[in-house]
């Protein structure tokens, strides 16, 4: 989790047994009466420290679905607007990204940092399924942050490790601004695009 989000004060109970996935200790806190929506004093709540996990156990799924069933709020933000589904996008959690998604979260909400779709191609685990799913949830290729006006490709251009991105999102019709030093990259714009280049690639694979 950012460090702008939180910090290591103590949790109360329900957001140490979302973040630890802990079905069994969630269930009894939410018997007990606490609110889903429940603020800890940074301004999270159990569906943030759920997934903003390196953990994507199974268990972390039975946890949302049960916050979810209790009224959490599935578009939560926290003080710097970010989003369940920012953080599970940016963890790189395909499972969780398309729970949160079923769930009806919005792929589309913005922080200071972009779109869940930014964080996906910029932040711990790179995942091209995790791109895909937003992509197919309806996320903004293009959109741009509100600072710097970056695309997602941008985000992905600037992290260095999230090449096996780039053909899922010129695919979807995604520009950059960036320029870069990158081959493929410069290979696909040499050609006219993505899909001239791929075209133009297939037929010197049969030609060969």
């Amino acid at each position: 989790m950012s460090s702008s989000d939180s910090d290591d004060s103590v949790l109360p109970p329900l957001h140490a047994a979302a973040g630890d996935a802990d079905v069994d200790d969630l269930r009894r806190c939410l018997e007990e009466g606490v609110s889903p929506n429940l603020a800890d004093e940074d301004g999270l709540l159990p569906l943030h420290h759920l997934c903003a996990n390196r953990n994507d156990a199974d268990d972390r799924i039975t946890c949302l679905n049960t916050l979810v069933e209790a009224g959490a709020d599935i578009n939560a933000r926290t003080r710097l607007s970010t989003t369940p589904l920012h953080f599970a996008a940016g963890y790189g959690h395909p499972k969780l990204v398309a729970a949160v998604v079923n769930a009806g979260a919005n792929v589309n909400s913005e922080n200071p940092v972009g779109t869940p779709l930014h964080w996906a191609c910029r932040r711990h685990r790179p995942s091209v399924e995790c791109v895909e799913l937003l992509l197919n949830a309806g996320a903004a290729v293009n959109a741009t942050t509100l600072a710097g006006g970056r695309t997602p490709l941008d985000m992905a251009i600037i992290e260095g490790d999230h090449q096996r991105s780039y053909p899922t999102l010129l695919r979807a019709g995604a520009t950059y601004s960036r320029e870069t030093t990158d081959a493929y990259l410069r290979k696909v714009r040499a050609a006219g695009g993505i899909k001239k280049y791929e075209r133009a690639h297939l037929n010197a694979i049969a030609a060969t």
